[in-house]
């Protein structure tokens, strides 16, 4: 995966900032801020200078903003921020019967492997993803907007923050059956029936993850892109089966 960075360590800002790094500020989530002289990244909200501007060596910055990283040639930074391929893609199923009892599990999963949270890039943008909520935080915490749609550089470009490790292991399938038998169950005959098999599935169960985006599988194995989608939708499902 090849894109572009958000600044994360002062020793990344332009070289014109090289005498001015005390204007600047490590926020909670990271990134690197401009707040001007005597200021920390949580005064937004006490000092009221969310939507403001701060002059830093004559550049112009929103306060408390974070910047996009930029090259010594003054281009945006441009490399290497993840890869799609995992160290290993596994699956495992089995059946199990007890009695009259079936019970049939599948899991996947993979270990290692990145994948590009789009769905969480674009809802920062818009301004719907569920951080932007800043209900019940203390004030020294809270951010607008603005500032998630400066994280997600109004979803404009690869962000290496939007990726993240695709390790997994998902409960795909899930069969739960008992088999009623004219043999045993002598009711059963006497209407021409031999036996009657009742099941139970469930399907995209649970996924175990720290992935925050949508859906860890989204993508291609090549092209691990989890874009703004419906995410893969829980089902369950009964099925009786009738044999004359």
């Amino acid at each position: 995966m090849w894109g572009n960075q958000i600044v994360r360590d002062k020793a990344n800002l332009p070289a014109r900032h090289a005498s001015s790094l005390n204007q600047f500020d490590v926020n909670d989530e990271g990134f690197v801020v401009p707040v001007g002289p005597g200021n920390t990244w949580r005064d937004g909200v006490s000092k009221k200078l969310w939507g403001t501007s701060v002059l830093i060596d004559g550049v112009s910055y929103g306060w408390g903003l974070p910047l996009p990283r930029y090259d010594e040639n003054g281009q945006l930074w441009y490399g290497r921020i993840g890869d799609s391929n995992p160290a290993m893609k596994y699956g495992l199923n089995n059946n199990f019967r007890y009695g009259n009892f079936r019970l049939y599990v599948q899991a996947t999963g993979q270990i290692g492997g990145d994948v590009y949270a789009n769905s969480n890039q674009t809802y920062y943008a818009s301004g719907d993803h569920p951080v932007v909520d800043q209900a019940g935080k203390p004030d020294e915490l809270k951010k607008p907007v603005r500032y998630y749609n400066a994280v997600s550089n109004n979803n404009n470009l690869y962000l290496a923050n939007f990726v993240e490790s695709g390790t997994h292991v998902a409960l795909s399938e899930v069969l739960f059956g008992y088999t009623l038998d004219a043999r045993q169950f002598g009711f059963l005959s006497k209407g021409g029936i031999s036996k009657i098999q009742m099941d139970l599935i469930g399907r995209n169960l649970r996924t175990f993850t720290h992935y925050s985006g949508l859906n860890v599988n989204a993508g291609t194995p090549t092209v691990r892109f989890d874009d703004a989608t419906y995410p893969l939708t829980r089902t369950l499902t009964g099925v009786m089966t009738v044999s004359f």
